[in-house]
């Protein structure tokens, strides 16, 4: 995870916040009129560009949290696969970008660890969902869906629209159900957390996006 880490942050150090928001001169528009309506647009584009280094920066943090979650819980097994998967898709990412020594073009540099990123991220968004939909609690802590939503918009579509399509081999909900099955979860103290309005790792739910005051409410 910190090596993920350390790498994303030297990556991220050879642009500048100019380069940093050239992806956006499409999508700000409409990524601003949904989050941030009542924002002027300099303030919105520089509100926009630190969400996304947060992103950026944040998501091998997010893969090992969800890993130890998992573990902790007992249901490793029901979300290995997975999140194998987002972890060798990131790590060859980040090597096929390094030595950072010519980059010739940062934006497009930042458009794939962010392509990378969203990977990550929708796939421990979709194992929160399916989880829910099985025992009434997200996995982890963070909410990622406005945040996915965010970014889907300044990838583009082809490829986000490309790996949602695929979530489905990625994320098998047979394997997942049988492994929280298997977990053998105290009913009583999924009960008490639903009530509470807990993740099932027993932690407050927060939202990635709202934290820097991006909301669709």
């Amino acid at each position: 995870m910190s090596n993920q880490k350390d790498r994303i942050k030297l990556l991220l150090s050879a642009i500048s916040t100019e380069q940093l928001v050239q992806p956006l001169s499409i999508n700000l528009d409409k990524i601003a009129s949904l989050f941030l309506p009542d924002t002027d647009e300099e303030k919105a584009r520089q509100i926009i560009a630190e969400f996304l280094l947060d992103y950026t920066l944040r998501t091998p943090d997010i893969l090992f949290n969800i890993k130890e979650i998992a573990e902790g819980l007992g249901i490793s097994q029901a979300v290995a696969g997975a999140l194998d998967f987002a972890t060798v898709f990131l790590d060859d990412t980040l090597a096929k970008k390094l030595p950072i020594t010519d980059i010739e073009d940062p934006p497009l540099l930042l458009l794939t660890l962010l392509q990378a990123c969203y990977l990550v991220n929708r796939i421990i968004e979709e194992i929160d969902d399916k989880i829910e939909s099985f025992v009434g609690l997200p996995l982890g802590p963070l909410n990622l869906m406005y945040a996915n939503i965010i970014v889907h918009e300044v990838i583009g579509d082809r490829f986000a629209n490309r790996l949602d399509s695929n979530l489905t081999e990625v994320i098998k909900l047979s394997v997942i159900t049988r492994g929280l099955l298997e977990a053998n979860l105290s009913n009583a103290e999924l009960e008490k957390k639903r009530a509470n309005g807990l993740s099932l790792s027993g932690q407050n739910v927060t939202c990635l996006a709202k934290d820097h005051g991006l909301s669709l409410v």
